[in-house]
């Protein structure tokens, strides 16, 4: 059944492309540990500022104190006279004072976006939400984060943030050019290199107490197999699915005699913590689907889920991955072989008694491959033998040797282990191809030294080590390591020259963020915008339209907090005359706005130059466009616009983007895929961006596909929809990752 536990299964863990933000783009570069949860969770962030002040704080709670003039909120013009409380010495609020105006409004807030959000950051930090949520939380120290741990952790991709040409001019030669990736051998060195990724590959530094934390040298495995145990096969499965004794802790385990299994150990810092919170959530949701006791089949049922969704993780090369060290993966080899029955030639390894297995032996292994961050197994476990303390032995005893020839100490292996039993001749011969596939997985790994090699800041930079935080795949996802790449930011009648647009893309910025207050601005004659959309359309860029915002509300609050301080508020709908003369004149070449949407007449002479309804002898200007309306009220004459201007082979090449700003709740959000799904084509839809200042508001992408996949459940459950995963999940996927991908950067697909 097509639920929303199943569709929201296909897209939760998919890389997040986040094309439009605010983060700052020298903390980024910098990387340095992170302050309270204060700074990072409050202290930039509009929404939460706005909402306290209609909670009644005081501004100098809020933004206020710290060397700015708060000024007499009553004050204003009288007579002709400033009566403004005179500037003095600002005060200076301590932090302390300010967390607990937040923690006074944060209880309020229910129904506001802002208290499912914060409901979410709490919960992704691994803290006790409720507590907060009733205005009872600690200000913590965040000092173990920085923004490259963080954006592992949420398993980002892309990263667009707002720079205006000034700020780009005042990071050059800064930390930002040196943490950039080292060019290749004869290329320009500069700062802006056209040959450059990225300007930030965000590096992963690894602790100096963790001595392996950084493999030197890498090198693959060999995947040992055993001929002779093989060959001894014979009658075998006529009694391999007997039922054995569970031992369970958080996995059930099998305690087989005489039978085949497979089993999978691993790393203790094998899987990040946003994979192992995804387990446990699926954990969580199968107990109660499926409530104790559980019969044989559904303990299996259980264990293969779980096997599927680790497997792949695995395969990502994620933790220290120490076994690709040829000394420890050794280690591990020679205590699996040590009571080994048969060898790979057939002989056995001590003498037998009677002709029986070796006196040691407790297994016979067929076929096994140690990888970089975890061990498969294939043996055939003797009577008697209790497959647990058969691991635990395993673990023990490499565990030591581990640590003492890395000189590291603590957790080696993850406490838990999978196994599987063997059903038939068809699941074996499966299992040993499975094992010869992951040889080949590692084989490339240790090609790549231990980094993905499409990451363009793997290796090291000045003895750190810099590989993709995230690279290879989770649930079959690819997850490129993550791209930081600026984006132009302007207002519509800016003047923005051709060497700044050339500087932004040598850099790599791929999306120009255009702020028109007024859609009259369009129509400008001497407005920059026309240009500035002719070379993205030339140079593969998409351009964001962002319509309607009242930014000149509170002079008050504008003096006191400046610009974006969170009291703007929404024009009337946007004129889609205005927006489709815009559109139109750049399509069809023109320099600028005409002030209509007449097309230029083609006589019919020249009726051959036509092309689809578009004069080929006009290239078109009109780049990628994503429209944004503060205004819910134009989401419907948007996503009809959008249509009027479409292009061959770039599917949704004008849209109705996500909902923006004072959308982007949940009826917002709704509204949005409602009028994208009827006027326009649903699965182009480019899906979600963070629009924030905060690195906690990535959460905002799973809030968006949580409501995503309820609303398309809804579909499904009445009819609306069809109940096709071979229809929904490409459509889902796309919206959620996919079409992002495609429109900021068409290299990375």
């Amino acid at each position: 059944m097509i639920d929303f536990e199943t569709l929201y299964g296909w897209v939760k863990d998919l890389p997040i492309i986040d094309w439009h933000n605010h983060l700052d783009m020298k903390m980024l570069a910098e990387d340095r540990p992170l302050g309270s949860l204060y700074e990072v969770w409050v202290r930039s962030d509009p929404y939460k500022h706005r909402a306290m002040r209609i909670c009644g704080e005081p501004e100098r709670l809020i933004t206020g104190g710290n060397g700015q003039d708060v000024r007499c909120p009553s004050g204003g013009v009288g007579n002709g006279r400033d009566v403004r409380c005179p500037s003095g010495v600002p005060a200076v609020v301590e932090e302390p004072d300010k967390w607990a105006a937040w923690m006074r409004s944060l209880p309020k807030l229910v129904g506001n976006p802002l208290f499912a959000w914060a409901r979410m950051e709490l919960e992704w930090l691994g803290l006790d939400a409720e507590q907060y949520l009733h205005g009872k939380g600690e200000n913590i120290s965040l000092s173990a984060w920085t923004p490259s741990k963080m954006l592992k952790r949420f398993c980002v991709e892309y990263l667009s943030p707002c720079v205006s040409p000034s700020q780009l001019s005042a990071l050059e030669g800064t930390v930002l050019g040196q943490r950039t990736s080292r060019p290749l051998e004869g290329r320009d060195q500069s700062f802006f290199s056209t040959d450059r990724m990225s300007v930030v590959p965000v590096a992963w530094t690894s602790s100096a107490t963790d001595k392996m934390s950084v493999v030197p040298v890498w090198t693959a495995p060999e995947v040992k197999d055993f001929p002779a145990a093989h060959a001894m096969l014979s009658g075998h499965f006529s009694h391999a699915l007997q039922t054995g004794e569970f031992h369970r802790r958080n996995l059930p385990h099998l305690g087989q005699t005489s039978v085949l299994v497979f089993l999978t150990f691993r790393l203790a810092d094998s899987l990040p913590q946003s994979r192992l919170d995804v387990l446990a959530a699926f954990r969580g949701e199968w107990n109660r689907t499926h409530p104790e006791p559980w019969s044989e089949a559904v303990r299996q049922e259980w264990a293969a889920k779980q096997f599927d969704k680790i497997d792949k993780w695995l395969d990502a090369g994620h933790g220290s991955c120490m076994l690709a060290d040829a000394r420890l993966r050794k280690v591990v080899e020679d205590a699996l072989e040590y009571f080994n029955a048969v060898n790979s030639t057939g002989t056995t390894d001590v003498p037998s008694v009677g002709g029986n297995a070796p006196v040691r032996s407790r297994y016979r292994l067929h076929s096994y491959v140690v990888m970089p961050n975890h061990v498969h197994v294939l043996m055939e476990l003797f009577d008697g033998k209790d497959l647990p303390k058969i691991v635990q032995g395993w673990k023990a005893y490499t565990a030591k040797e581990i640590n003492r020839l890395t000189g590291r100490s603590g957790a080696v292996w993850m406490a838990e282990y999978y196994d599987r039993l063997i059903r038939n001749a068809e699941h074996y011969a499966n299992t040993l191809r499975y094992i010869q596939s992951n040889g080949e997985v590692a084989r490339r790994l240790a090609e790549s030294n231990g980094r993905d090699v499409r990451c363009p800041s793997g290796g090291s930079v000045n003895g750190q080590d810099v590989r993709c935080p995230s690279g290879g795949s989770v649930n079959g996802q690819d997850v490129r390591c993550p791209r930081i790449v600026p984006s132009l930011r302007m207002n519509a009648g800016d003047e923005v020259s051709e060497e700044t647009l050339e500087k932004f893309h040598a850099v790599g910025c791929r999306v120009v963020d255009v702020s028109v207050d007024d859609v009259a601005q369009l129509a400008t004659p001497s407005s920059q915008l026309s240009t500035v959309a002719a070379f993205a359309a030339a140079h593969g860029w998409t351009m964001l339209l962002h319509l309607g915002a009242f930014r000149e509300t509170s002079a008050r609050l504008r003096a006191a907090a400046g610009p974006v301080g969170g009291f703007a508020g929404m024009r009337t709908p946007v004129d889609p005359v205005a927006v489709a003369s815009f559109l139109n004149g750049l399509e069809v070449g023109s320099a600028g706005g005409t002030g209509t949407t007449d097309v230029p007449s083609v006589e019919k002479e020249d009726i051959h130059l036509l092309r689809n309804g578009q004069d080929v002898r006009c290239p078109s200007g009109l780049p990628r466009t994503i429209l944004l309306t503060l205004n819910p009220e134009a989401h419907a004459q948007l996503a009809v616009l959008a249509g009027s201007f479409n292009g061959e082979g770039m599917p949704g090449k004008v849209q109705l983007g996500p909902a923006w700003w004072w959308c982007d709740h949940e009826e917002g959000i709704r509204d949005v895929l409602e009028k994208t799904a009827a006027y326009g084509v649903l699965s182009t839809f480019v899906g979600m961006t963070t629009d924030s200042r905060s690195l906690l508001s990535f959460v905002r992408h799973d809030y968006f596909r949580r409501i995503l996949c309820r609303w398309t459940a809804e579909k499904v459950a009445s009819g609306a929809f069809p109940g096709d995963e071979s229809m929904l999940r490409p459509m889902l996927e796309n919206v959620c990752c996919g079409n992002a991908r495609k429109i900021v950067s068409p290299e990375m697909v």
